[in-house]
């Protein structure tokens, strides 16, 4: 890729969940919060090897098959590919064990903070009542989002994990700067 500056970015993650699968969306932007912690920590802070990175759940809404769960960041392009295998890891050793009491905790309040305060503005029900029949939304499942949110367990997290977090299912772009 041409660039000005000598970065490569990484992608490194599975297909995620469609967006009908309402409990497996929920369950991977709940474990997409918690990665995006430990991922800080370990690449960032104990290794620096970027300065930020984060993890993202996106549901597929137009062609199924298409969702993504993956944590994406910029790199020294020398170190990308170590980053990446690292990143991997830690996201596979999440899926296989799943997250402690104390990050469930926090991100419960998190997510809870987070809907309270975006469900009173009227650009949130916007889009809920725009897709509601075009993407199959049912009002009950917008109806129960915070106390959904609220009350996953690590059972539900580790199922759901289970579920995409496979080989098949694995992805990985590296987009390194064109030499000169």
């Amino acid at each position: 890729v041409e660039t000005i500056t000598p970065r490569a970015v990484v992608l490194s993650g599975w297909r995620g969940a469609d967006w009908v699968d309402v409990k497996d969306r929920r369950v991977l932007q709940l474990a997409a919060q918690i990665l995006t912690s430990r991922l800080r920590e370990e690449i960032r802070e104990k290794r620096s090897l970027t300065y930020s990175i984060g993890c993202m759940a996106q549901p597929a809404r137009v062609f199924d098959g298409t969702g993504i769960f993956a944590a994406y960041f910029t790199a020294d392009p020398q170190k990308a590919a170590d980053a990446a295998k690292i990143t991997r890891e830690v996201m596979e050793k999440f899926a296989q064990e799943g997250p402690t009491d104390d990050e469930i905790d926090a991100t419960r309040k998190q997510i809870r903070n987070q809907l309270e305060t975006t469900m009173k503005e009227p650009s949130y029900w916007l889009g809920v009542l725009s897709d509601l029949d075009y993407r199959g939304t049912k009002l009950s499942d917008v109806k129960e989002v915070l106390e959904r949110m609220t009350t996953y367990t690590k059972q539900d997290i580790l199922e759901v994990l289970k579920k995409y977090v496979t080989e098949e299912r694995r992805l990985q772009v590296i987009a390194l700067p064109k030499k000169k």
